[in-house]
C-alpha cells in the first residue's frame, strides 16, 4: 500500500508539472481561449488527460468549449465542423439535412448543465470524435429514412380503416348472393 501511494505522489507530481506545457500547448494552437482558473487544472489532470501529450491543445479547447468561451466555440466550429460536413457528405446526406444535424451536434456538445464536450478524455483525437458523432447521426437519418419509406410503401399496398369498409358495404351483398 505504500509503494502504491508513492507511485501515485509521483504520478500526480508528473502531471502537475505537466500543466505549463499543456496550457501553452492550447496557446499556440487556440490563440484566444482563456486558459486560466483551477477548473481547467482539475480537468487536464482527471482521466489521464495529461497522459496524452499530443491531445493536450485539444482538451484544453474541450474545456474551454465546455465553459461556452465564445473564442474556444469558434475554434472547435472551424476546426472539426469540416470534417463532420465530410463524413455526412460521404454518406449521401443532402444539405439541408446536413446543416440540421451540424445543428444537433452543436447542441450535443456544447448544450445543457454537463456538456457532452467535457466527456472528451484526450485519448484519440478530437478530430475522430466529432467524425464518430457524425457518422452516427448520418447513419440514423439512413436508417429513419429507410424507417419512413418501408411505412409508406405499406400503408399504399394496404387499404385504410375506410376503404376496407365502403368495399365491405359494396360487396357484402354480392359475396352472400354468389356464396
Amino acid at each position: 500500500l505504500r509503494q502504491w501511494h508513492c507511485t501515485a505522489l509521483r504520478l500526480h507530481r508528473m502531471s502537475t508539472e505537466r500543466l505549463p506545457d499543456a496550457i501553452a500547448a492550447a496557446a499556440h494552437r487556440f490563440p484566444g481561449l482563456d486558459l486560466s482558473g483551477s477548473g481547467l487544472h482539475t480537468y487536464l489532470l482527471t482521466d489521464g488527460r495529461l497522459a496524452h501529450e499530443s491531445h493536450w491543445a485539444e482538451s484544453c479547447l474541450a474545456w474551454c468549449c465546455g465553459q461556452g468561451q465564445a473564442v474556444a466555440l469558434r475554434h472547435f466550429e472551424a476546426t472539426y465542423f469540416p470534417a463532420a460536413r465530410e463524413v455526412l457528405r460521404l454518406l449521401n446526406v443532402d444539405a439541408a439535412t446536413v446543416e440540421d444535424l451540424l445543428q444537433t451536434l452543436r447542441s450535443r456538445f456544447f448544450v445543457g448543465a454537463s456538456p457532452k464536450v467535457l466527456e472528451y478524455a484526450g485519448r484519440g483525437s478530437l478530430e475522430g470524435w466529432v467524425r464518430a458523432t457524425a457518422g452516427r447521426l448520418g447513419i440514423d437519418v439512413h436508417r429513419g429514412t429507410k424507417a419512413r419509406t418501408e411505412e409508406q410503401l405499406f400503408e399504399s399496398a394496404c387499404p385504410s380503416q375506410l376503404e376496407v369498409e365502403a368495399d365491405r358495404r359494396v360487396y357484402t351483398s354480392a359475396w352472400r348472393e354468389a356464396f
